[in-house]
């Protein structure tokens, strides 16, 4: 039996240590492991700015789609919210919405003190790539089921029984242990938001097989309930012509990933929550200098779109973006 360490107190470097070990040990893939690193800044730097434009954020969460072969069940779909914020009136009337959509939903509230921070076991492998018993900072946690307009407090077993099993991920460590260190300049509660994210995915569903889709942010502006879908990313088929200037912009075009343009679409279709596709636009991939942002709703990106080669993406043009934010 290994004695796990006392009552410490958990700085942010160590917790950024502790996301690392984590989300590094949970994924297979190197370039999705780096997809992830690099993608946290970008989210938080967004809601920051759409806040400035008068976003009044909701909790997410995520979509989660997991079969029950053993009772022959379709797949259904799941929604469940990892938040440190107490239940109210708001969130309630979001879950009334996403009911009309999601089979079964949840609201995880945890909680966590950083000057007492107790540890659980998570199974990593060693630099021998041997499976070894490790630990990682725990979650208090309550969870709620929305059940006929209510939440109900119920156990996790509620969550997760009745989801097929796989065999628990434990994958070899592909980072340097700094791919996160850039973190260090955000708050604490935003790093320890995204460990929280992470600690449901890769800890208490980490042996349920299935899928997941999260929102990246969810919430009001100007008084429409909306959910913002934010990437970075340069146009598409903007290229630099001989004299020093760039091609016609009637020639660039941002792409939107299909099964999530899909999920999106059917979101809006049950709930009448519209989408708001906000892109960080980049200079170029090499520099990835900050020249503006852009934002297209749901409604027109139907009208504007068509398919991408091999029919994964959705092609929308830059001209059909509005102006988000100035400089």
């Amino acid at each position: 039996m290994i004695k796990l360490p006392r009552l410490f107190v958990l700085s942010k470097n160590g917790l950024i240590d502790y996301l690392d070990l984590i989300l590094d040990s949970n994924m297979a893939q190197t370039k999705t492991y780096l997809r992830w690193c690099r993608g946290f800044g970008p989210e938080l730097d967004a809601k920051k700015r759409i806040q400035s434009r008068g976003f009044e954020p909701l909790p997410t969460g995520w979509f989660l789609y997991y079969q029950n072969s053993k009772n022959k069940n379709p797949t259904k779909c799941t929604y469940c919210t990892m938040s440190d914020k107490s239940i109210d009136e708001q969130i309630v009337n979001l879950y009334a919405k996403f009911s009309k959509y999601a089979d079964r939903l949840f609201y995880i509230q945890y909680s966590f003190d950083q000057s007492k921070v107790d540890l659980i076991e998570y199974t990593i492998k060693d630099s021998n790539k041997q499976n070894i018993v490790g630990h990682i900072p725990k979650l208090d946690i309550k969870l709620f089921q929305f059940i006929n307009g209510e939440f109900i407090s119920v156990e996790i077993s509620n969550l997760i029984s009745p989801m097929d099993e796989k065999r628990m991920p434990v994958c070899n460590r592909k980072g340097t242990g700094n791919e996160l260190r850039y973190l260090e300049s955000y708050d604490y509660s935003e790093i320890l938001d995204i460990y929280a994210q992470r600690y449901l995915l890769s800890n208490i569903l980490r042996e349920c097989k299935g899928y997941a889709c999260d929102i990246d942010h969810i919430g009001f502006l100007d008084d429409e309930l909306i959910i913002i879908e934010s990437k970075s990313k340069d146009p598409a088929n903007k290229k630099l012509k001989r004299d020093g200037d760039f091609n016609n912009s009637s020639n660039w075009y941002f792409g939107w990933d299909w099964r999530r343009f899909a999920h999106y679409m059917e979101l809006y279709y049950n709930t009448g929550i519209n989408t708001v596709y906000l892109i960080e636009e980049l200079d170029d991939q090499k520099n990835r200098k900050v020249v503006g942002y852009k934002s297209l709703q749901l409604s027109e990106i139907l009208k504007q779109s068509s398919w991408g080669e091999g029919g994964d993406t959705n092609n929308i043009p830059y001209d059909a973006f509005n102006d988000f934010l100035t400089l």
